[in-house]
Protein backbone atom coordinates (compact mmCIF):
# COMPACT_ATOMS: atom_id res chain seq x y z
CA UNK A 1 0.00 0.00 0.00
CA UNK A 2 1.19 3.45 -1.13
CA UNK A 3 1.93 6.10 2.18
CA UNK A 4 -0.83 8.58 0.85
CA UNK A 5 -3.07 5.69 1.02
CA UNK A 6 -2.16 4.47 4.43
CA UNK A 7 -2.38 8.00 5.73
CA UNK A 8 -6.01 8.64 3.63
CA UNK A 9 -6.98 5.37 5.31
CA UNK A 10 -6.33 6.54 8.72
CA UNK A 11 -7.96 10.47 8.76
CA UNK A 12 -11.12 8.37 6.69
CA UNK A 13 -11.20 5.97 10.02
CA UNK A 14 -10.99 9.02 11.83
CA UNK A 15 -13.64 10.83 10.36
CA UNK A 16 -15.97 7.39 10.32
CA UNK A 17 -15.39 7.11 13.85
CA UNK A 18 -16.83 10.45 14.59
CA UNK A 19 -13.85 12.07 15.74
CA UNK A 20 -14.73 15.04 13.56
CA UNK A 21 -17.84 16.13 12.67
CA UNK A 22 -19.21 18.58 10.25
CA UNK A 23 -17.85 21.95 10.27
CA UNK A 24 -15.18 20.67 12.78
CA UNK A 25 -11.77 22.08 11.82
CA UNK A 26 -9.85 19.42 10.22
CA UNK A 27 -6.09 18.60 10.15
CA UNK A 28 -3.74 20.88 7.62
CA UNK A 29 -1.35 19.48 5.38
CA UNK A 30 1.75 20.23 7.88
CA UNK A 31 -0.32 18.78 10.61
CA UNK A 32 -0.80 15.29 8.58
CA UNK A 33 2.37 15.61 7.55
CA UNK A 34 4.00 16.11 11.44
CA UNK A 35 1.59 13.24 12.63
CA UNK A 36 2.31 10.74 10.12
CA UNK A 37 5.89 11.56 9.33
CA UNK A 38 5.55 11.84 5.64
CA UNK A 39 6.20 14.56 2.64
CA UNK A 40 4.07 17.21 1.74
CA UNK A 41 3.13 15.77 -1.54
CA UNK A 42 2.05 12.09 0.35
CA UNK A 43 0.12 14.85 2.50
CA UNK A 44 -1.68 16.91 0.09
CA UNK A 45 -2.45 13.13 -1.92
CA UNK A 46 -4.30 11.99 1.34
CA UNK A 47 -6.06 14.88 1.49
CA UNK A 48 -7.21 15.69 -2.00
CA UNK A 49 -8.58 11.95 -1.78
CA UNK A 50 -10.68 12.87 1.30
CA UNK A 51 -11.69 15.96 -0.83
CA UNK A 52 -12.89 14.11 -3.89
CA UNK A 53 -14.99 11.70 -1.79
CA UNK A 54 -16.81 15.31 -0.75
CA UNK A 55 -15.31 14.80 3.08
CA UNK A 56 -13.40 17.90 3.44
CA UNK A 57 -12.95 21.25 1.92
CA UNK A 58 -9.39 21.90 1.32
CA UNK A 59 -9.00 25.92 1.76
CA UNK A 60 -5.89 27.48 0.66
CA UNK A 61 -4.84 29.77 3.93
CA UNK A 62 -7.05 28.62 5.97
CA UNK A 63 -8.35 25.53 8.35
CA UNK A 64 -9.75 22.39 6.36
CA UNK A 65 -12.79 21.63 7.20
CA UNK A 66 -15.31 18.54 7.80
CA UNK A 67 -18.35 18.77 5.59
CA UNK A 68 -19.39 14.88 5.49
CA UNK A 69 -18.73 11.74 6.70
CA UNK A 70 -18.33 8.83 5.42
CA UNK A 71 -20.83 6.69 4.53
CA UNK A 72 -21.31 3.35 7.06
CA UNK A 73 -20.17 0.08 6.47
CA UNK A 74 -24.11 -1.89 5.35
CA UNK A 75 -23.31 -4.24 8.51
CA UNK A 76 -23.16 -1.42 11.16
CA UNK A 77 -26.48 -0.15 9.79
CA UNK A 78 -27.95 -3.15 10.04
CA UNK A 79 -26.66 -3.76 13.67
CA UNK A 80 -27.81 -0.08 14.49
CA UNK A 81 -31.63 -0.84 13.12
CA UNK A 82 -31.70 -4.54 14.90
CA UNK A 83 -30.61 -2.09 17.89
CA UNK A 84 -33.43 0.62 17.14
CA UNK A 85 -36.03 -2.78 16.48
CA UNK A 86 -35.35 -4.34 20.06
CA UNK A 87 -36.13 -0.64 21.24
CA UNK A 88 -38.96 -0.06 19.83
CA UNK A 89 -40.28 -3.10 20.91
CA UNK A 90 -39.59 -2.66 24.26
CA UNK A 91 -41.93 0.79 24.05
CA UNK A 92 -44.27 -0.97 22.62
CA UNK A 93 -44.31 -3.41 24.80
CA UNK A 94 -44.63 -1.34 27.71
CA UNK A 95 -47.49 0.47 26.38
CA UNK A 96 -49.37 -2.59 25.48
CA UNK A 97 -48.73 -3.15 29.47
CA UNK A 98 -49.18 -6.86 28.78
CA UNK A 99 -45.57 -7.70 27.65
CA UNK A 100 -46.34 -10.29 25.28
CA UNK A 101 -46.19 -9.45 21.72
CA UNK A 102 -47.15 -11.11 18.48
CA UNK A 103 -45.41 -9.75 15.67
Amino acid sequence: MAKYETVYADLRERLASGEFKPGDDFPSIANVMRKHDVSMGTAERALRKLRNEGLILIRQGHQNQVVALPPKDELDVLAELQTIRTALNRVIDHLSGSGDRTT
